[in-house]
């Protein structure tokens, strides 16, 4: 026993032992931690938020892109327009754009844009300067008010700049690939110039075929298509308004919070103030130099108009507070029970309305801010603890609404709308009686002789004939308001030729004769080449940038994994589902 243990003892001190030991050791944890290339791809595909040209996108770099995209919504209506499943689909859409064209431009070489490029960029607005210079305080505020109330910063904005220089870059490469050909800019110039003479015919709504449509007529035209009478799915509510004039007399606001606002909203307190400047030093018999520049007005001046305001919003404030408890009072106990909306009212004293039914997009009597309400009137289910809205802001108070009913969609018996059937069957017999008799005058007009006066030809017709001379250029001007559709349906016809029946901005059917056509000076042509070789190009540019970016995405160059996954989770919904169980009070999802 004592030789074994001895044995033992000298096997556990070998360090060839232990280093064989070691190798094992280490070899199996490295075969253990390194994923195989194969399932290392997989994983950062399945990962990814799609495939872009068979790469990957990270969730990182949409996210990137996404909120750029955003930004830029933001930016260009200086605000953020409300969650929607229509505004969320735009903006994955474009978002994929962004992205593609940005690795395009990196496959081409583009050079990245720097940081002196972005500050330039921000210098560089007229809106961020004051008397030609850069101002940091007019760069502050509009992080501080614009970016802050769009939901973005400072370093957002920023990032925005240099994806937005890099896809700037690469449209100047794209443009440059642009020719206006000299016939073309000869066309677009005649286009534009050219002078005209119309003689023209002018056919009124014949009101007298309506007058003749029988109920059995209208009942024909229902029959026809009965769903084109459908009626929409619509809801009614009852709602109780927190108005801000009950909460005006008792708000308040102390001097510290309207020099904040004061402070924080400088652009509302500034004017433009005219400054004369002394001739330049040395300079005799010369004319002191009257400039405009912003001038800060005084607290002391505006503090009355201040501490309304704040006024003002905190009312609007108590208001939209109140609101939200009252909406929390209607919510379900632990037990599933809730108080009635009726006797919550009461109990807080506020009358309760009714509005509807009425149906998306409807307007609601009463009611300014008709938009909001209906949407969230239409938010609403049946469910207990969704029957229900939050405070929801309106011109003249909060309101909270609750769901009374809603009213599936339906194709409702001829006799539900007899009227609107008789109404749109007049409607239509006035319109095709309109149309004949301009067929019928277009087809005169063609066959008399191209010098044959126009009112000869219609006076048969019962139709006043009228003349327009001009441009294009010109019909904006022209006090005739059914100018401009002459004039463009004349652009493609020659002297004596008939142009197409046209619909006036007056509702009167236009047939046209063009009776002289003349180039105009070239004199006075020439200063008007450069301007319409610029719109060419700029129309040349937009429908080029409109077809690059949709061939960025075509081919099956895109494989979008969250709208896929959309659709498949749709499919085995909707195979699960039975029929007409689909879930009228559906509301889109927030973005992100």
């Amino acid at each position: 026993m004592a030789m074994l243990i001895s044995k033992f003892h000298r096997l556990i001190q070998s360090r060839l032992l232990w280093g064989a030991f070691l190798v094992v050791i280490v070899f199996s944890f490295v075969i253990w931690g390194t994923k195989m290339p194969g399932a290392a791809r997989e994983e950062r595909e399945n990962r990814a938020e799609g495939m872009l040209n068979g790469q990957p996108v990270t969730p990182e770099d949409f996210r990137k892109a996404y909120f750029n995209s955003r930004m830029a919504i933001g930016l260009m209506l200086n605000r953020m327009p409300p969650p929607s499943a229509e505004l969320e689909k735009e903006l994955r859409h474009t978002t994929w754009q962004r992205l593609a064209a940005e690795r395009q431009a990196r496959a081409l070489g583009l050079p990245a844009t720097t940081d002196a490029e972005v500050r330039g960029a921000i210098e560089g607005q007229p809106v961020f300067q004051q008397e030609g210079r850069f101002e940091a305080g007019r760069f502050a505020m509009f992080v501080r008010n614009t970016l802050g109330e769009l939901g973005f910063n400072e370093l957002q904005f920023e990032d925005y700049l240099r994806e937005e220089i890099l896809l700037e870059k690469l449209r100047q490469a794209v443009s440059g690939t642009l020719l206006v050909a000299p016939s073309e800019l000869q066309q677009a110039v005649s286009s534009f110039s050219d002078l005209f003479r119309l003689d023209y015919a002018s056919i009124p709504a014949n009101t007298n075929a309506g007058a003749r449509i029988t109920l059995k007529e209208a009942q024909a035209l229902f029959d026809r298509d009965p769903k084109a009478f459908t009626v929409p799915e619509k809801v009614r509510v009852s709602y109780v308004e927190l108005p801000y004039a009950n909460f005006t007399a008792s708000a308040t606001s102390s001097v510290e919070e309207a020099m904040n606002f004061y402070n924080e909203h400088m652009e509302r307190f500034t004017q433009l103030v005219s400054v004369t400047n002394p001739p330049p030093f040395g300079a005799t018999n010369a004319a002191p130099v009257i400039s405009k520049q912003q001038e800060r007005l005084p607290f002391d001046q505006v503090k009355t108009n201040i501490f309304a305001a704040l006024k003002q919003e905190a009312a609007r404030t108590h208001a939209a507070d109140l609101a939200d408890e009252f909406a929390a009072a209607l919510a379900p106990d632990k037990h599933g029970k809730c108080i009635d909306f009726a006797t919550a009212a009461n109990k807080r004293s506020l009358p309760v309305r009714t509005a509807g039914p009425f149906a998306a997009g409807e307007p609601v009597a009463g009611l300014e801010d008709v938009t909001t309400f209906n949407r969230t009137a239409f938010s609403l289910s049946t469910n207990s603890d969704e029957r229900f809205s939050v405070g929801i802001r309106g011109a003249t108070g909060v309101y909270v609404l609750y769901l009374d009913a809603r009213l599936p969609a339906h194709v409702p018996a001829f006799a539900a709308v007899a009227q609107d059937a008789l109404e749109a069957a007049r409607s239509e017999a006035c319109t095709k009686a309109q149309e004949a008799k301009a067929n019928q005058v277009r087809e005169a007009i063609a066959k008399a002789p191209p010098a044959a006066p126009l009112a000869g030809i219609v006076q048969p017709f019962g139709v006043a004939s009228m003349a327009l001379t001009g441009t294009v250029m010109s019909a904006r001007t022209n006090a005739n308001e059914n100018a401009e559709v002459l004039l463009r349906a004349a652009l493609l016809h020659n002297v004596g030729e008939v142009c197409d029946v046209q619909r006036g901005n007056d509702g009167s059917l236009l047939v046209a004769r063009v009776t002289e056509r003349k180039v105009a000076d070239e004199a006075a042509l020439k200063p008007l080449r450069p301007q319409i070789l610029t719109y060419i190009h700029r129309q040349q540019l937009r429908s080029l940038d409109e077809s690059f970016s949709a061939y960025l995405l075509q081919g099956g160059r895109l494989v979008d994994h969250r709208a896929r996954n959309i659709a498949e989770s749709e499919n085995e919904t909707s195979a699960k589902k039975p029929r007409n169980a689909s879930n009228p009070n559906a509301v889109p999802a927030d973005i992100y």
